[in-house]
């Protein structure tokens, strides 16, 4: 027998040849499989980061269609951006005003409005380092008098900017009177409406007061 022959029916080498026939595409097929795993889990998780984002920046605006009583088409149009009435932007602006301007003796109560003040202000806004710069002048804690607050009158000079003219009444330790003056603020005001329960029990009519300014009235 040549050893060509030999070497073609070695028992060691026939055993190796039929554990590769057997064995050898189960090995391949489960690489493969591994592989398709991976690259269907790389592809599930990019396609749930862009489901995430498309949520998170696409914003639908309702359009409106009003019909008539025979179903005609009246008027039609997209949803106005969200904006409280009037009536409502007049008292968030008047209970900014007051509540930054009074003076108490009461820590408590003075740290009440204070912090309501602060509902007002979001700190991208020039208005907060304003407010900032009223509350290092005049820090309001510690004061031997009180100073009420009276808004006299409130006009919206433009859209989304109000005037506010208002009287400052102080009284000594004693409640008697100790002296009077006159303010006039011009105010922008922004709109974001809540979304969430606690904006909504903070700051409910959803304004903002952009940036303001302070001047005293000379009579």
């Amino acid at each position: 027998m040549s050893k060509e022959m030999e070497k073609t029916t070695n028992p060691y080498v026939e055993a190796r040849r039929e554990w590769n026939e057997r064995y050898g595409s189960y090995i391949a097929q489960a690489k493969n499989w591994r592989i398709a795993a991976i690259i269907s889990l790389l592809i599930s998780v990019i396609s749930v980061g862009g489901l995430a984002y498309i949520g998170s920046t696409v914003k639908i605006k309702p359009y409106i269609v009003m019909v008539d009583e025979l179903g005609q088409s009246a008027t039609h149009g997209y949803m106005p951006e969200y904006k409280p009435n009037k009536n409502v932007v007049k008292f968030a602006v008047v209970d900014f005003i007051s509540s930054l301007r009074t003076v108490y003796p009461d820590n408590e109560i003075q740290r009440d409005h204070i912090y309501n003040v602060y509902k007002y202000l979001a700190g991208a806004f020039p208005a907060s380092g304003v407010v900032d710069e009223f509350y290092k002048s005049n820090p309001p804690f510690g004061k031997k008098f009180s100073q009420k607050v009276e808004v006299t009158n409130i006009i919206e000079t433009r859209p989304d900017q109000w005037q506010i003219d208002w009287s400052e009444r102080r009284y000594d330790e004693s409640g008697n009177p100790a002296g009077m003056q006159k303010f006039r603020a011009i105010a922008d005001v922004v709109f974001k409406e809540p979304t969430t329960e606690e904006q909504v029990l903070k700051n409910p009519t959803g304004l903002y007061i952009k940036n303001i300014t302070i001047s005293k009235i000379l009579d």
